[in-house]
């Protein structure tokens, strides 16, 4: 015998329904920023930029493919600063206007199919020059810059910050 608890009830729409219109599918509007909806993409490291630290096709693949899926605001991968700002050799850059002028073009087919692009910007410090050997992250002499890293005068002053 089916009870009250289990009988059939009025079915709320779903998400593809025209019906549903829940917070996360409305504009949100941040000073003079309008971002579609509140489906945002996380920055995830994807460790593929050319050696010159330039988005490469690769990136304009899997971040476009979620600015034409929907997403409302996508957020680029971790973006060093500088060159000696890298973690690995692999990282994106955004310090001179090659890597510059590839970061418009990802940027421009994000914004054409209605998101927002952002960026995570990176400064990587003393744990810069790392590269991924197979069995884990280590250091290594791969990568030929010089990390910037506070001395240990510095740490024992600023031992919060640094």
């Amino acid at each position: 015998m089916i009870t009250a608890r289990f009988a059939p009830q009025e079915v709320s729409p779903t998400v593809s329904s025209p019906a549903f219109v829940g917070p996360e599918m409305c504009p949100l509007q941040l000073r003079d920023v309008t971002v579609a909806n509140r489906v945002w993409m996380s920055p995830m490291a994807q460790y593929s930029a050319a050696p010159d630290g330039r988005p490469t096709d690769w990136h304009l693949v899997h971040y476009g493919a979620r600015a034409v899926g929907g997403a409302g605001l996508i957020m680029i991968e971790a973006t060093a600063v500088g060159p000696s700002h890298r973690c690995t050799a692999a990282d994106l850059g955004l310090w001179n206007e090659e890597q510059a002028a590839a970061h418009r073009r990802l940027t421009s087919f994000i914004s054409e199919h209605g998101a927002v692009p952002a960026i995570q910007l990176q400064a990587a410090g003393r744990k810069g020059r790392t590269s991924f050997l197979g069995t884990g992250w280590a250091r290594t002499t791969l990568c030929t810059w010089v990390t910037a890293v506070g001395t240990r005068s510095r740490r024992r002053q600023f031992p919060s910050v640094i």
